[in-house]
């Protein structure tokens, strides 16, 4: 694997597709990692005024060139830090919608666009459009209010991402009317606030060799960020069984977690079980291999 520091401007820049795959869980960030990268960039702001070199580290990304014949859109997998891509990729729709709100022509704004999505001609089907694109469960969620429409049933990713634009909305507005007077102007703050996101937000970003193994590396270090629950590791260990004995991936989830995704808003629901609250998923699987198995499996080793 090779391992560089790069501004989310290398990231981002060109004609692209990050894809979350199958294996991933949905997007599960909450507020309090939406407010931690916020003041992140804020501080990087009051920072950069004192030392024109500051940047910020916001973590690692890891990942995993996806082989594509000539002529169509080049992809990389995300095998770690999609919560982190995701949430930047809603900060720069926010932010992009508040420039255009005050100036439909800005080319700061054009330039947001850029880092959103994809155009020209490798853009042949839907997901070529974007330049981070989910995990199957929350596509369909991300494509309408990264296009700003609604969905018919407000799935649990529609109203997370929607709940995810909305905050971001409301933090740059309150922040724009903080920092404008009559001495700095709208295009002054957002100049500075755009070359903070743009240009001193930094990560770590790994690329695999074919030698690593994309699926064990994403279980290690998650082991670090927000908890997996057991149903996580066991989508993981499924799908890493199904590239392994080279089955297809799709194949395999049409087949056994489709309908586990389709009814999120069950499956992923938390309800007490004594002192804890766990998934309705963890649950099922909890007493199903207790009855498979014919003694009593502890939640602590589902997926052992």
């Amino acid at each position: 694997m090779k391992v560089e520091k790069r501004s989310l401007k290398d990231i981002l820049d060109g004609t692209h597709s990050l894809v979350v795959p199958l294996f991933q869980r949905g997007y599960v960030w909450k507020e309090a990692e939406w407010r931690q990268l916020w003041e992140d960039i804020a501080r990087t702001i009051d920072l950069g005024r004192r030392r024109d070199t500051a940047q910020h580290f916001i973590g690692a990304i890891v990942f995993e060139q996806l082989l594509t014949t000539a002529g169509t859109m080049p992809r990389r997998q995300i095998i770690d830090g999609q919560q982190r891509m995701t949430t930047v990729q809603l900060i720069l729709l926010a932010l992009r919608d508040a420039v255009r709100s005050r100036d439909s022509e800005s080319e700061i704004a054009r330039d947001i666009d850029g880092y959103l999505f994809n155009k020209g001609a490798k853009v042949k089907e839907e997901q070529d459009k974007y330049k981070v694109w989910p995990t199957t469960a929350d596509q369909e969620a991300y494509a309408a209010v990264m296009s700003g429409q609604s969905l018919a049933v407000q799935t649990e990713p529609f109203r997370r991402f929607t709940q995810v634009r909305s905050y971001f909305e409301k933090v740059l507005g309150a922040w724009f009317e903080e920092r404008i007077t009559e001495e700095t102007t709208f295009e002054d703050v957002i100049t500075e606030l755009f070359d903070v996101v743009e240009n001193r937000l930094v990560m770590a970003v790994i690329d695999l060799d074919g030698d690593d193994d994309s699926q064990e590396i994403f279980e290690t270090l998650n082991a670090l960020g927000t908890p997996l629950r057991a149903s996580d590791l066991i989508k993981n260990h499924l799908f890493r069984l199904a590239t392994n004995q080279g089955i297809d991936s799709a194949t395999v989830y049409d087949r056994y977690w489709r309908q586990v995704d389709d009814e999120h808003d069950f499956w992923h629901r938390e309800r007490s079980v004594g002192r804890t609250k766990r998934t309705e998923l963890d649950i099922f699987l909890q007493y199903y291999l207790t009855l498979k198995l014919r003694h009593v499996v502890a939640a602590e080793i589902i997926f052992r």
